[in-house]
């Protein structure tokens, strides 16, 4: 249960008027189990009131994968009249920027900021951030957050196939549904573990259809033990794309019954 502490500030004056310059709080984290504690944490952060991002975040929202996606903003400054954007830094090698200086007037200097993402990104949640590296001495970095989700082309579920614990030559069944955005067919399965089978059946390799169900049959072999294998799907979508899902399961002994051992 955090608690944090009231944030103490310093003030400027700037024109005639206080402004926060510098604040910092203190959150302090009570915890229950499994036995009493309270643990502190200082936050500390500046506010800068010269550099003006609009919006304060670039949020891309949903990107399809293999399709590229571009926001933009407007950077604000009002200071020093030879203020520059020299350089940007991203922490995210699939994202990229450019700032395109479009006013520099009585101290004002504006910016648009242009943010793109690759086509070949990755899936999954985009949390970065990019730096705008200045030419101000004392303020040299001004970071800007980035968000958003890479949505992939294809979705098998379950994400884990989590087979349970097995005996020497037991046999087990599941099932993939494997779905995309558009009608695709699969073309291959295959797993780098030798005790799986898979019987698509030519619905799955001839007809264009955007959910497919795949089965999964698991022999277990006779070394105990834990099993791990990836379960890779490929279809002929947009000229081959694929997926992977991650199987397990713990192979146990025979259990030796009393009647055996006389």
């Amino acid at each position: 249960r955090p608690a944090a502490s009231k944030p103490r500030h310093q003030q400027m004056l700037i024109d005639g008027a206080w402004v926060d310059a510098a604040s910092g709080a203190t959150l302090t984290v009570v915890i229950d189990r499994p036995f009493p504690a309270e643990v502190q944490l200082r936050v500390d952060g500046y506010i800068r009131t010269d550099v003006v991002v609009d919006p304060g975040s670039i949020v891309f929202g949903p990107i399809d994968q293999g399709q590229s996606a571009e926001k933009r903003a407007n950077v604000a400054y009002a200071g020093r009249g030879d203020w520059k954007i020299v350089d940007i830094k991203s922490s995210n090698p699939f994202i990229t920027a450019k700032a395109v200086e479009t006013n520099r007037r009585n101290g004002q200097v504006a910016y648009r900021l242009t943010v793109s993402v690759a086509p070949n990104a990755p899936a999954g949640y985009l949390q970065d951030q990019l730096i705008l590296v200045t030419n101000d001495r004392n303020y040299t970095q001004v970071p800007v957050a980035i968000e958003g989700r890479v949505v992939p082309e294809l979705t098998v579920n379950p994400t884990l196939v989590s087979l349970g614990r097995l005996q020497p030559g037991q046999a087990v069944r599941k099932q993939l549904i494997v779905q995309g955005k558009q009608p695709f067919r699969i073309t291959r399965v295959e797993c780098d573990h030798g005790g799986f089978q898979f019987d698509l059946g030519p619905a799955a390799q001839e007809e264009l259809k955007t959910m497919h169900r795949v089965p999964v049959v698991f022999v277990a072999g006779s070394h105990a033990g834990k099993i791990s294998g990836t379960i890779r799907i490929e279809t002929d979508l947009h000229g081959g794309a694929a997926t992977e899902v991650r199987a397990t399961a713990q192979i146990v002994p025979t259990e030796i019954t009393a009647a055996e051992l006389k």
